[in-house]
């Protein structure tokens, strides 16, 4: 009995060390750092696989494993159809104490040669978010060590999913609802961080202001929903027409910035003008079968740090002069910022 509760006593410290290092976590990787780890320990398993469920593209895939997949068990990496995998149809674990005698989990994902091995569910807020495969020897899972067992994927699962609810808060508090874009907030600190680094590295910074043309009156004449629309449009059609190491963000109303890092005005001006041509070949469905909506055009101007100054503040000032220098020449033209600024038509 002392030893058994001995046991017990060790085995409730080790799960309790295990939920406060999960919770505390910063990231999935590291939640299943340390749910490898600790399975481990308490089980000396074979191996360990931690699959995650992608539910939009329907799949499972290995997100970590104790042991390397072998190169020729491609198929254990991406389980295409999840509900082949019997602890995600069933929403329980299931357990093969024999592979050489009781049949198998049909998901493809190659099972031991010999020995046992459970594949749970990792259910959080009643949502399988992943599944958890343990290989070890025959005859290993009593429903002790399937009762402890669980209880250290319950609090994994927890705290994937804390992480992925704190994810979606963030991305919530830095993007603009309508458009998708970044919001004003996240980019102010993001350039902020961004000119830090230019300055260390001696490289430029360009900005770009985008203003949708005569918006205000479109909003009067067509409603908010069709402006609504064109913004949407907007945003969907300059971030396709941009590099992945780009920015872009409403800054506000009609009003967008885009930042391109190690750029300068001749690059900038480039893509301005890319930018600037695909607004106004754009296609904004009007939803009815009435006459299509009127062409958009935008403005454009343009700054570089730490050419037309020395602080987000001043480089934003400069490309909303440019911009107003854009808008002064008729719009649907880009201006780089000089104090005698001449735009691009």
């Amino acid at each position: 009995m002392t030893a058994a509760l001995r046991q017990e006593r060790a085995e409730f410290a080790s799960l309790n060390k295990f939920l406060q290092a999960s919770t505390q976590s910063t990231s999935e990787a590291e939640v299943y750092k340390h749910l490898l780890h600790s399975l481990n320990e308490m089980f000396a398993p074979r191996q360990v696989i931690i699959l995650k469920l992608h539910p939009e593209e329907n799949f499972l895939e290995a997100a970590a494993s104790l042991a390397p997949l072998p190169s020729q068990s491609s198929n254990c990496a991406l389980i295409e159809e999840p509900h082949n995998c019997k602890a995600v149809r069933s929403g329980r674990h299931f357990v093969v104490n024999d592979v050489g005698a009781e049949p198998l989990c049909p998901s493809g994902c190659a099972p031991p040669e010999d020995g046992s091995y459970y594949c749970g569910p990792l259910i959080a807020g009643g949502i399988i978010i992943g599944v958890v495969r343990l290989e070890t020897v025959k005859d290993y899972w009593t429903q002790e060590r399937l009762r402890l067992l669980e209880s250290y994927l319950s609090g994994a699962a927890s705290a994937l999913s804390n992480l992925s609810l704190l994810d979606t808060m963030k991305q919530r508090a830095n993007v603009d609802a309508l458009t998708g874009l970044y919001n004003r907030r996240f980019l102010e600190d993001y350039a902020r961080k961004l000119l830090a680094m230019a300055r260390r590295r001696q490289q430029p910074v360009s900005v770009m202001m985008i203003d949708l043309d005569h918006f205000k009156t479109f909003n009067d004449v067509y409603g908010h929903e069709m402006g609504d629309r064109v913004l949407r449009e907007f945003a969907k059609t300059i971030t396709g027409k941009m590099r992945e190491t780009n920015l872009a963000a409403r800054f506000g109303g009609e009003e967008f910035v885009v930042l391109l890092p190690d750029t300068g005005p001749d690059a900038c001006l480039l893509v301005a003008e890319r930018l600037r041509q695909a607004v106004t070949s754009m296609q904004v469905p009007s939803g009815t079968a009435e006459k299509s909506l009127p062409q958009v055009t935008v403005s454009l101007g343009i700054a570089v740090y730490p050419e037309h100054g020395h602080s987000l503040a001043e480089v934003l000032q400069a490309s909303d002069t440019a911009l107003y220098e854009s808008k002064r020449a008729g719009r649907n033209c880009t201006t780089i910022y000089s104090p005698q600024a001449k735009p691009v038509t």
